[in-house]
């Protein structure tokens, strides 16, 4: 699947064949101008002692690499993390993790041109600059999985937050496309959602843009 987001604030590498613009750009819950997708002001070449900062990192799941689970994604990402030797935040108590998460989840079987990551940087770290903190996650990414954009970021809100949609692309038979239409043809269309509180009737149809 394929979400966007601007990243015209750091540093990009679309490789050759990526159905992406130079630029990606997410369509976000609010327009934020792209001088302010790092922060809330402007920001140094070189980060390092200031708390809150985040470097906010967008990747891309291949072939090699679509049938990793999540859990086995994100184990992949710690460990390009520690080969990089980025200085990433560390949870306290008796087993610190480090401090990244995951915009969304990915399904098992499914590729991805952009899946977003924000990495808490250690403000008593050593000072980095974003192009070197690219190169360095991108030269230790395991096969199936690479770095296209990465950029400061502080504040809020929450890179979750930011996500308003999802676009998927998929083939199949005739059949498909004529449940697709009538699909969209439909003014509602009830499914089952399962959520932490148990399942719920949701209409979907009002989820789902276009087909």
């Amino acid at each position: 699947w394929e979400s966007r987001k601007d990243f015209s604030c750091g540093k990009q590498n679309v490789p050759p064949g990526l159905n992406l613009p130079p630029i990606a750009a997410l369509v976000l819950a609010q327009p934020v101008a792209p001088a302010r997708m790092a922060s809330r002001r402007v920001l140094p070449a070189r980060y390092g002692g200031e708390r809150g900062m985040v470097l906010r990192v967008r990747i891309t799941k291949g072939e090699e690499a679509r049938f990793i689970s999540h859990l086995g994604f994100m184990r992949a990402f710690e460990r390009a993390i520690r080969r990089a030797e980025i200085p990433v935040a560390y949870s306290e108590g008796y087993h610190p993790l480090p401090k990244f998460s995951f915009a969304t989840a990915l399904g098992v079987g499914i590729s991805s041109e952009a899946e977003y990551v924000d990495i808490q940087i250690d403000p008593d770290g050593p000072k980095i600059s974003v192009e070197e903190a690219f190169d360095a996650l991108d030269r230790n990414m395991p096969p199936g999985i690479a770095v296209v954009a990465a950029c400061w970021y502080l504040g809020k809100p929450a890179l979750a937050s930011l996500i308003e949609y999802a676009s998927y692309r998929a083939s199949g038979c005739g059949a498909l496309h004529e449940a697709a239409e009538e699909f969209m043809a439909m003014d509602a269309s009830l499914g089952t959602i399962t959520t932490k509180s148990g399942e719920k009737e949701e209409d979907i149809r009002k989820l789902v843009y276009s087909i």
